[in-house]
């Protein structure tokens, strides 16, 4: 019985990688069109910045488990379907998979700064001027648009993957 559960799953794996890669790049995209400008206009620098740590704990839990397993789910695909474009699956899975170490690397700086000076438990909080915050919030949003253009790339090679099965 388990191994007809692991066949369905193992013969799935490009619509399980298509899928959680359209939800990441989805909300990504919605962060970066919707969410940013939005903020930007409705909130004061102070407000958004306020704000900020609680849009974080929200989305980081979820963005990270989708982008881990579409990269995953993708790179699995390509090497047990080989008859079907595992190039497309391999690129897509690996753009995915980018997307963590990516964030870690050149998001997380941004992210714990702005986290830390929010934090009014820490001794060492930093004070920032309004300017301040409306410079890394903005940061932020720029290192946010390559996640997206990664993640909609990823998501339509699958898509074409998924198309010319």
């Amino acid at each position: 019985m388990t191994s007809n559960y692991s066949n369905v799953l193992l013969d799935n794996l490009d619509i399980l990688a298509t899928c959680a890669s359209g939800l990441f790049a989805g909300a990504s995209l919605y962060i970066n069109l919707a969410q940013v400008p939005s903020l930007n206009a409705s909130l004061s620098t102070d407000e958004h910045w306020k704000y900020f740590p609680s849009m974080l704990k929200c989305a980081a839990p979820s963005q990270s488990i989708l982008a881990f397993t579409s990269g995953i789910f993708s790179l699995m695909h390509a090497y047990r379907m080989p008859q079907n474009f595992p190039n497309i699956w391999y690129t897509a899975g690996i753009l995915m998979s980018l997307i963590v170490p990516y964030t870690s690397l050149a998001i997380m700086p941004t992210n714990n700064l702005i986290m830390d000076s929010v934090d009014s438990t820490k001794a060492t909080t930093k004070v920032y001027t309004s300017a301040e915050k409306k410079k890394h919030l903005g940061k932020w949003a720029t290192l946010h648009t390559p996640r997206t253009v990664a993640t909609l790339a990823a998501f339509g090679l699958m898509i074409y993957g998924l198309k010319n099965k």
